[in-house]
Order: C-alpha cells, then structure tokens, then sequence
C-alpha cells in the first residue's frame, strides 16, 4: 500500500470510530485492523484515547476503550502507553478499570509507578484491576506496596493482592501471606492464599500449611490445597497426617482429599509410607487406585536408590 493509502485508511478508521453514530459500526471499526500494519492504525487508535466519545444516548467508553486496547496490544503498539495513563483519571470508574488491567498487558515496565499510585484508589474496582496488572508485569517494586494493602477493605482485591504476590515470586510475602492464611477469610481466598505460598516455595509455611490440614472445622476444599502443597514441598512432617486422610470416607471431595495424600507421600518420598499405602491398592475408587499405584512406584524408586549396593 502506498502512502495515500496509508494517510486514507488513518483518516477513515479516525473519522468512523468518532462519528460514526450506531455502536456496531465503531465496534467493527475497532476489531477490523486486526491484520493491518501497527503504522496504519496505531496512531487513529491512539487518537481515540485522548478524545471525549460519546454519542447522544450512547455512553460507549468501555466498550470502545477495550476494543481500542485489545487492538493495540495485538498490534505490540506501546505509543498507547502515555495517552492510556492520562486518560487513567477522568474516565468512569469501568473504563479506568479497563485502562489499569491494559497498563500490565503491555508488558512495558513504565506503568509501574501508575498503577502503584492507583492501589490507593477510592474505587475498589480500580485497585482490583491495579493488582493484578501488577503481578502481570512482574516488577519487584510492586511487592512491598501489594503487603500493605493484603487487608484491604474489598474482597476481591484482597483476592488479587494474594494472587499477585504469588506469580512475583518475591518470598518477603511468605510471613503476611502466612498470618493471612489464618485468618477467617472467605473459603476460596484461603485457596488462593495456599496456591500463592505453593508458587513462592518456602517451606516456612508447612507449619502452618500443616494446621490447616489438620484443622477438622477447615473447609475440605482448603484442606485438599494444603495437601497438595505438601506435596510440592516434600514436607516428611506431613506424612502421619496424610496416611489418615488415606482412611477418610464420606463426600467426592473427602475422595479427592484421598487421593490427592496418595500422590503427595508419593512426591514426598518417604519409604514408611509404603505398607499403609499397599492396603489401599484394591480401594474402590478407581482414581485412588490410580494414585496408590504411581505414589508406590514413586517409594520404591526412592528405596532402591536409598538401599546400599550388595
């Protein structure tokens, strides 16, 4: 394409995405450089950004915000970074969002500093989606701020602190994602509290991975993340707890806490489980056969290894 081709294709896709009266028509505007070149239409897209859309009747920045977003991501186009963290500010509360979550796509570690400025937004929604673009850039700097808001007010951004501290790997968190744990917080945040302290690694948290597990008043769901975890962790402090869980009977979720101790002493290695888990090779539920079966393969491979040569 030649440069008129250029300048026309910049100037239509401008004029249709401003104009253009009827959603539909902007939204097919949006989605349809797809394909094209990021120097044909970056820049009308970047335009966008910074200009006040709305049509009589139709209040459409998140939708037009979002697809605006997608497409330049698509495209690797970072121009979109400065004009995205001015407009952060004086959008509504959904479009903001949308701009926070597009800040940690990018990729590019200049929107760092906003989005450790908008932890501290009066809209929990924007703190939300603040946190977890944080844990998409993966930027140490965001983790002291992420501890000290690990009690925010809002569930679900308590919720994405957790997750976030968790994918960047900084094991500083361990000790208040630990007193976090024990807390009485909603079931599935505990969940995501455990799988945080699974991708950080630190066997601090056995102990108190550990009291969960052994917690009978613990939601099963919990107990099953904790037994997992272990696992991973190679916890031999953990074995006695597992092998009673082996002998648990009741709901499908009792049956996954069986079988998910079968595969953690397996991963654990600890050769006393060996004859307990031999018993349960005939169990009726054929997944927890499964399990046995590879925890014992597992055992006896650390056996034969652990035995002296002849």
């Amino acid at each position: 394409m030649n440069n008129g081709g250029f300048c026309s294709g910049k100037y239509i896709l401008f004029s249709m995405l401003m104009t253009e009266r009827y959603p539909f028509i902007r939204f097919e505007a949006v989605s349809a450089p797809g394909e094209w070149d990021a120097m044909v239409v970056g820049e009308p897209l970047i335009a966008v950004l910074s200009e006040p859309i709305e049509h009589e009747g139709d209040a459409m920045d998140v939708n037009v915000v979002t697809d605006v977003v997608v497409t330049l991501r698509k495209l690797n186009d970072k121009r979109a970074l400065e004009p995205l963290e001015a407009e952060i500010e004086r959008r509504d509360e959904q479009t903001r969002a949308v701009i926070a979550l597009s800040l940690g796509s990018f990729g590019d570690m200049r929107a760092v500093e906003p989005l450790l400025n908008l932890l501290y937004d009066e809209e929990a929604l924007i703190r939300r989606a603040a946190a977890y673009a944080l844990g998409d850039l993966g930027d140490q700097r965001a983790v002291g701020p992420l501890m000290a808001i690990l009690d925010d007010s809002d569930f679900e951004t308590r919720s994405n602190v957790v997750k976030a501290l968790g994918l960047l790997g900084d094991r500083r968190a361990v000790p208040p994602l630990i007193a976090a744990l024990q807390q009485q917080e909603p079931l599935y945040r505990r969940v995501f509290i455990i799988e945080a302290l699974d991708r950080l690694g630190d066997v601090c948290a056995v102990d108190a991975l550990l009291e969960r597990l052994q917690d009978p008043c613990e939601e099963k769901e919990v107990r099953a993340a904790a037994i997992e975890v272990l696992g991973h962790f190679g916890a031999k402090r953990a074995v006695p707890p597992l092998l009673s869980c082996l002998y648990d009977r009741g709901d499908d979720m009792v049956y996954e806490m069986r079988w998910r101790a079968a595969v953690a002493l397996g991963q654990i290695g600890d050769t006393q489980a060996i004859v307990p888990l031999r018993a349960f090779l005939s169990d009726p539920e054929p997944v927890m056969r499964m399990a046995v079966s590879g925890a014992l393969r597992q055992l006896e491979m650390v056996r034969v290894v652990a035995s002296p040569l002849s």
